[in-house]
């Protein structure tokens, strides 16, 4: 925050610079973009690209590009959705899941049937 002190007819207004390494590229500056409290500098913040899943030259679901889009690191530095897998939710992926959870069930007439198989 600055600081303004006032004399007779002399104002003047001092500001705290606190010096930080980039993140990507370790140089000290005071400006850029901060993410999750690091700093990145201005040359490096111009060397993001945002990736869109709309793009017709890139494929989210192709693991292989995304693995190749990941490693892309000098000009430009890809962000965004890299990679993008459809696969049923957990729950759905299991038929005793489907009347909810089994907490608070009784299984231990299931259990002794099982076991009846076994005798």
């Amino acid at each position: 925050m600055p600081r303004v002190t006032s004399g007779h007819n002399l104002i003047i207004m001092t500001k705290l610079i606190i010096w930080r390494k980039c993140l990507l590229c370790r140089r000290s500056c005071f400006d850029g973009l901060v993410v999750r409290g690091r700093l990145l500098c201005p040359a490096c913040e111009r060397r993001l690209v945002r990736l869109s899943a709309d793009e017709p030259d890139y494929d989210t679901s192709d693991r292989g590009a995304a693995l190749a889009k990941a490693e892309e690191w000098g000009e430009r530095i890809p962000t965004g959705i890299l990679y993008q897998s459809h696969r049923p939710v957990f729950e759905e992926q299991f038929p005793a899941l489907a009347k909810g959870t089994l907490v608070g069930r009784s299984g231990r007439a299931d259990l002794r049937r099982a076991m009846e198989r076994f005798r």
